[in-house]
Formats: C-alpha cells, structure tokens, sequence
C-alpha cells in the first residue's frame, strides 16, 4: 500500500511489544508513599474510621464551644409553705465560664482565674487540635516517634480537664442545704447542672476516649508483629519492657513492684477516709 517494506516491519515490531506488556493501571491517591505516610491512611486503619475521627473531633469542638458559650450551672432557691405549697424562686446565680473568669478577676483570685482559663478554656481546644494534626498530619511533618510521644502526652494529661468537672460535682454538694424558718415553712438551696456542664462532660469523656483510640491505632500501625505475639495472658509486672530508642528490654524491679502495691494501698484507704469524712462545713 505505499508503505516501505523497513517501515511496515518497525510498525509490527512495536505493535507485538505493546501488546505482549501488561496493562499497568494508575495508582490511588492512597497507595503513594507520602499518602501512606499519614496514620488516617495507613493501610491498617479501617476505611470507616479514616473520615469518622475527624468528624468527631470537629463535632467535639463545636459541642465545646456551645458548651462554653452556654451557662453550666445555675443556684436556685424553693421554698416550701407550711400548707405544703412548693414556691419556686428565681435562680439567685448561673455559673458559666465567662462570668466565672470574670468574677474571679474582679475578686483578683489570679491564680485560680488563670487555673480555669488554661484548664477549662484553652486545654480542651489544644488538645483536640493537636489529636487532629496527629491523625492526618505525614511523617515529614511529625515523625513516628514524635507522633507516639504527643499521643501519650495528651492521654495523660487529658484527664486535668476533669478538675472543672471534679469542682462543680463538689459545689453540687456544698451549696446544698435545707433552712427551717419555723412558721414560714422551709428554704432549700441547690445548685443545677445545666446544658453547658454536660456538654462540657461529654467533651472531655469524647476526647479521652478518641485520645485512646489514635494512640491504638498508630501503635498498631508502627507494630503490628508486636500484636501478633501476644498469645498468652501476662501479668504487667512480669511483662519485659523493650525501649522504643535502646532497644534495651528492662524488667519491674521487686521494690518498684512493692512501691506500686503500697502506693495503691494507701490510695485507696485515702479514697475510703475522704468519703466517711466531711468536706464542707457552714457555720
């Protein structure tokens, strides 16, 4: 047809080579390295919760928020008439964080004032912020030991965000007394928790529990061979501990083992001393 006998052999050579390759399909975006780098997209982690971590931990932050902005707690008064009519009075005071930190700088209680802000305001934000750079944050911004290292950091000091919480529980019972007036019947005062408390604690319960389920899921990730040789029940004291760095495996001590009984021990006694005894006196 026209076409040079050299040209027609170099157009079969170069069909039977195209066809005698595989088909090579293009890669996910989640099978490159650099995506596979990032603990949301390690191929250990299930694809549900990949999305469903970031999601809640937004949902976590705006909940927080409401929470804050909201009032926590409010003191009510009632009043019961000798004829048995219940008269409910107006709420003499409402807690929420603003007017909590303003009162105390007003009072100038720095200290305490500067406790709540950090603990109760900051802290909470901070460390959901720092949970999300931990999941979808690669290792050419923060390393696999960097990654473990913030992960414990923020599972220990989580639970801090729980003294806000401790406190109100305690005002609950502190400001709860019952006034007799004689002739004019009975005064109650009480403290109610509102919307902003709980949401308050559901944010803290949400972010220890998310703080527990990342840390899971990248120890898994970096070590899943370690996982597979659990076989048999261990006792934590007996466990041989492997240094993440060294490599150096190191035992419990007798004594250390010791100090922890006693420890635990004398804490409990403490917790069994600080129910049967009073916390509050009004005078």
């Amino acid at each position: 047809f026209g076409i040079p006998k050299r040209r027609r052999r170099s157009m079969r050579l170069h069909t039977q080579e195209d066809l005698s390759e595989p088909l090579i399909l293009p890669k996910r975006v989640e099978d490159s390295p650099s995506i596979r780098s990032i603990l949301m997209f390690h191929p250990s982690v299930p694809i549900s919760m990949r999305y469903l971590i970031p999601i809640l931990a937004i949902g976590t932050i705006a909940l927080l928020l409401a929470s804050n902005v909201g009032v926590g707690a409010s003191v009510d008064v009632s009043m019961v008439l000798p004829n048995g009519d219940v008269l409910a009075l107006p709420s003499m005071f409402a807690f929420s964080l603003g007017n909590t930190v303003r009162d105390m700088y007003e009072a100038k209680i720095y200290a305490l004032m500067l406790l709540v802000v950090v603990f109760s305001g900051i802290w909470p934000y901070v460390k959901l912020a720092l949970m999300v750079l931990a999941w979808c944050a690669p290792i050419s911004v923060l390393s696999i030991g960097l990654r473990e290292k913030l992960l414990v950091w923020l599972d220990a000091l989580g639970k801090f965000s729980l003294v806000d919480t401790y406190v109100l529980v305690l005002m609950l019972v502190a400001f709860r007394y019952h006034l007799e007036l004689g002739d004019f019947g009975t005064l109650d005062v009480y403290v109610t928790p509102l919307g902003g408390f709980y949401g308050f604690l559901l944010v803290i319960i949400l972010s220890l529990i998310g703080g527990h389920v990342i840390l899971h899921l990248h120890r898994n990730a970096t070590a899943p061979s370690k996982v597979d040789l659990i076989s048999l029940p261990e006792a934590v004291s007996d466990h041989v501990f492997e240094h993440p760095d060294t490599k150096k495996r190191m035992k419990l001590s007798s004594r250390f083992k010791q100090l922890v009984f006693l420890l635990i021990i004398v804490t409990i006694t403490l917790m069994g001393i600080g129910i049967v005894q009073k916390s509050f006196v009004f005078e």
